[in-house]
C-alpha cells in the first residue's frame, strides 16, 4: 500500500511539471509575440512619423515656390502700374522666408528677346522644387481664346469650329480653346450637327458638364478655368473727327491713313466697297445721341489691300446686312489686318456687332460689353471676345492660332497697364538650382 501511494505522490509531482513547464512556454511564447508586435507598431510609428514629416516638408516646399512665384510676379506688375519697370534692375530675392513655414523660397524675374519669364525656387528640408513660368499681358490672354465670352456662347446646328495657321498652310497642330466665364446652366450649347475641334471651357467654379451640354460633337476636353482673365475696356485713341452726322460711300473708295479719324455713321451703299490702302488707317466710330454706327448695305466690302490694316474702334454699333465680306486681301487668310475694337461700356448700352446670312469676315473681334451674333451660313476667321456671342446655323468659324504671337496687335501693346499673368509654367522637383538661388 505504502509503495503505491509514493507511487501516486511521485506521478502526480511530475505531472505539475509539466504543467508548470509547458505554462512557462507558453508565456515566453506569448511575451515574444507582444514583443515583436510592440517592436512592429513601434517601427510604424517611426515610419508613419517620418513619413508625416517627409509630407510636411514636401507640402511645405511646394507652397513656399508658389509663394515665390506669386511674390515675384507681384512686385513685377506694380512697377509695371508704376511705370518703374526697369529691365536692367528686375524684381530678385533670394532666401525669403514665408510666416508659419520652416521652408524658404527665391524669385526672379528674367528678359529673354522681347518676353518675360519668372523663376521661383523652393526649398524644405530635403526637398527643391523650381517653376520656371512665361509671362503674357492679359490681353495675351484673351487671345490665346478662338471664341471668349463673359456669358451665353451659343452654337446653332451644323456649325464648324476649328483652327488653322496663318503662317502656314499645312499646319496640324492649331489646337486652342473656347469658352465663357459663366459658370450657369447651358451657356455653352453645343447643338446637334455641330462639330467643335477644340477645348470647351466654363468659368471658375462651374460645373463643365451642365455649362457645356453636347449633343453635337466636342473634339476636345471640357474643363473649369482656374482664375478668370480680366476683360480690359479698350479706349479709343486720340483722332481728328472726320463727321458728326452720316458719311455714305456710294462708289468704290479708298481710304488711306489721312482719312482716318472719328465718324459717327459710317455707311456703305449696297455692292458697294471701301478700299483700304497705304498703311494703318485707324477709324473711330462715335455713337453721338446713341446713333452712331458703321453699316454694310447687303453686297457690300472693306477690303483691306496686302500691307495694310484697318484698327476700328467702335463706340456705336456694327452692322452687316446679307452677303458682306470684311476682308485682307494678302496672300494669307490673316484676320490681324482687321482689328475690331468695342470700346463701349455697359453704361452706355448693349453694343450690338451684328451680321447677317452669307457674311464673310477676316477680322480680330474684343468687344467686353458687346453682343456678336452671326446669323446663318456666316464664315468667319479670327478670333472673338465679347459679353455674348451667337454663331447661327450652318456657320464656320476658323481660329487663328497665329494671333498669339502676333506683335501687330494694337490693343495688346497698351495693355501691359492691366498687369501680366502666366502664359505657361513647368517645374522641376530634380533640376539643378540656379546660382544665383544658392
Amino acid at each position: 500500500m505504502k509503495i503505491k501511494m509514493k507511487k501516486k505522490k511521485r506521478a502526480l509531482a511530475y505531472s505539475l511539471r509539466r504543467r508548470n513547464g509547458a505554462a512557462v512556454v507558453l508565456v515566453m511564447l506569448i511575451v515574444t509575440v507582444l514583443t515583436i508586435a510592440g517592436m512592429a507598431l513601434l517601427f510604424m510609428s517611426y515610419q508613419s512619423a517620418l513619413s508625416a514629416v517627409r509630407i510636411a516638408q514636401e507640402t511645405a516646399c511646394r507652397v513656399c515656390t508658389d509663394a515665390g512665384l506669386k511674390m515675384g510676379l507681384n512686385i513685377f506688375n506694380k512697377q509695371v502700374s508704376d511705370g518703374t519697370l526697369n529691365d536692367y534692375s528686375l524684381p530678385m530675392s533670394v532666401g525669403e522666408t514665408l510666416p508659419g513655414s520652416q521652408g524658404v523660397f527665391s524669385y526672379k524675374i528674367i528678359k529673354t528677346g522681347g518676353e518675360y519669364s519668372a523663376v521661383s525656387v523652393g526649398a524644405c528640408g530635403g526637398f527643391r522644387r523650381i517653376i520656371t513660368a512665361t509671362l503674357q499681358t492679359q490681353m495675351d490672354t484673351i487671345i490665346d481664346y478662338g471664341l471668349f465670352s463673359k456669358g451665353q456662347l451659343t452654337f446653332e446646328q451644323n456649325i464648324l469650329v476649328s483652327g488653322y495657321d496663318s503662317r502656314d498652310p499645312f499646319a496640324t497642330n492649331c489646337t486652342f480653346d473656347i469658352g465663357t466665364t459663366g459658370t450657369d446652366w447651358s451657356l455653352v450649347p453645343i447643338c446637334t450637327g455641330t462639330v467643335v475641334n477644340a477645348n470647351a471651357f466654363c468659368g471658375v467654379g462651374g460645373v463643365p458638364n451642365d455649362v457645356i451640354p453636347v449633343t453635337g460633337t466636342l473634339n476636345g476636353t471640357k474643363y473649369a478655368l482656374t482664375s478668370e482673365p480680366e476683360f480690359v475696356i479698350p479706349t479709343m485713341p486720340s483722332l481728328s473727327v472726320k463727321n458728326t452726322t452720316q458719311y455714305v460711300i456710294s462708289s468704290k473708295t479708298t481710304f488711306t491713313p489721312a482719312n482716318s479719324g472719328k465718324y459717327n455713321q459710317l455707311l456703305i451703299s449696297p455692292n458697294q466697297e471701301l478700299v483700304i490702302s497705304g498703311g494703318t488707317v485707324t477709324i473711330g466710330i462715335t455713337n453721338i445721341n446713341n446713333c452712331g454706327f458703321l453699316q454694310l448695305e447687303s453686297g457690300a466690302k472693306i477690303t483691306v489691300q496686302e500691307g495694310s490694316t484697318l484698327i476700328l474702334y467702335l463706340d456705336g454699333n456694327l452692322y452687316g446686312y446679307d452677303n458682306i465680306t470684311m476682308k485682307y486681301a494678302g496672300s494669307t487668310i490673316d484676320p490681324s489686318h482687321i482689328q475690331i475694337y468695342g470700346t463701349a461700356a455697359q453704361a452706355t448700352g448693349w453694343q450690338q456687332i451684328a451680321l447677317q446670312s452669307q457674311s464673310t469676315l477676316t477680322a480680330m473681334i474684343y468687344a467686353p460689353y458687346g453682343h456678336v451674333t452671326a446669323t446663318s451660313t456666316a464664315g468667319i476667321y479670327g478670333a472673338i471676345a465679347a459679353s455674348t456671342i451667337n454663331i447661327g446655323t450652318g456657320s464656320k468659324f476658323y481660329f487663328d492660332v497665329a494671333l498669339r504671337d502676333n506683335p501687330n496687335i494694337a490693343l495688346q501693346s497698351n495693355s501691359s497697364s492691366s498687369g501680366y499673368t502666366v502664359k505657361r509654367w513647368s517645374e522641376t522637383t530634380t533640376g539643378e538650382i540656379p546660382d544665383w538661388a544658392d
